[in-house]
């Protein structure tokens, strides 16, 4: 997929600011991932964020289903970010790209101050970056216990982060096993570990009170910090999975440093008090760990306007591990 330049992202955002009754100020490239997002001052002084959604990635059904769990979250008391309505009443409104002739959704949430979570773990010393992994686990497990209660309502649509659409034959970050990185045995071998962690995870099953929407990619840098006030943003990911693949998502992007096993504990402990799941669910983290690795390159391959010097040591730390865990 071509990469939308800052000058077509800028155009679009302008294109489309009326129709949510806005006139920019000033518009900024802030991210890429997913979604190109924005910063957008108003003539008004409103800031806010544009998303133009990553075409293919999520239809408008999807789209929408987003903006209802949110909803429930937000009604529940979790801080997620607000989404504004455009003069039709939509979420999102479509908008082609000039550069690349994409058609991409575009929608509006308030900008939410804050620092992310992720920079007080590196530096800080080990009591406080304990006492913020520990408010991570709470707020994580808080969210996916509220989210195994909740019954979805008819018409909503996300995909599913199960045996197939983790480690299938078409998984839904798309096929690592077949990044040039590897080598012919490494391929064979990466093959192997699919096949094996499919039947480990269809084996599992859902019958243990941990399978439901789930953010899945709730990690450090995706929550903002604002005095004492939490709110988990990027929610592109989110579909139906393992309460075990969002703790190891979590864990996953931890900082190497001192007291970092005390960090992983004390994120456990938190979550287990506020999502108590039985132990067999708890034991399938190292496995989800190594799921997550496995499915980053997939991920990375299919956007390698992000960087592919990030695969090779990826592999790395998933052949590692692998053998730690006797895969």
């Amino acid at each position: 997929m071509a990469t939308v330049t800052d000058e077509a992202a800028l155009a679009a955002t302008r294109e489309v600011l009326p129709h949510w009754g806005l006139e920019a100020a000033t518009v900024e490239v802030f991210s890429r991932s997913e979604n190109v997002v924005l910063k957008v001052v108003s003539a008004a002084g409103e800031t806010v964020a544009v998303r133009l959604h990553r075409p293919g990635y999520h239809s408008l059904p999807e789209l929408k289903s987003e903006q209802i769990w949110t909803q429930f979250l937000d009604g529940s008391g979790i801080g997620v970010p607000h989404a504004r309505r455009a003069l039709t009443g939509e979420f999102y409104v479509p908008v082609q790209v000039a550069d690349t002739g994409d058609v991409r959704q575009a929608g509006i949430v308030d900008w939410l101050p804050g620092v992310q979570a992720a920079h007080h773990l590196a530096d800080a010393s080990l009591p406080a970056a304990i006492e913020r992994v520990s408010q991570l686990g709470t707020l994580t497990g808080k969210i996916d216990r509220l989210s195994a209660a909740w019954t979805p309502p008819a018409g909503f649509v996300r995909h599913h982060l199960d045996a197939d659409g983790l480690m299938g034959a078409a998984p839904f970050w798309g096929p690592f096993w077949d990044v040039p990185e590897l080598s012919v045995d490494e391929r064979a071998r990466v093959i192997d570990l699919r096949d094996v962690l499919h039947a480990r995870l269809a084996a599992h099953g859902k019958r243990h009170g941990d399978y439901s929407v789930i953010h899945a990619d709730l990690h450090a840098h995706n929550v903002l910090i604002d005095g004492e006030h939490v709110t988990v943003i990027d929610f592109d990911d989110a579909g139906f999975g393992w309460h075990g693949y969002e703790i190891a998502v979590a864990l996953s992007a931890f900082p190497q440093r001192e007291g970092r096993d005390a960090m992983d504990a004390a994120y456990l402990d938190a979550y287990r008090i506020e999502n108590p799941l039985p132990e067999v669910a708890f034991g399938m983290v190292p496995t989800f760990r190594l799921v997550r690795m496995l499915a980053s390159v997939g991920w990375v391959h299919e956007r390698p306007e992000h960087g592919r010097n990030q695969i090779r040591p990826m592999l790395d730390a998933a052949f590692r591990l692998a053998e730690e865990l006797g895969y």
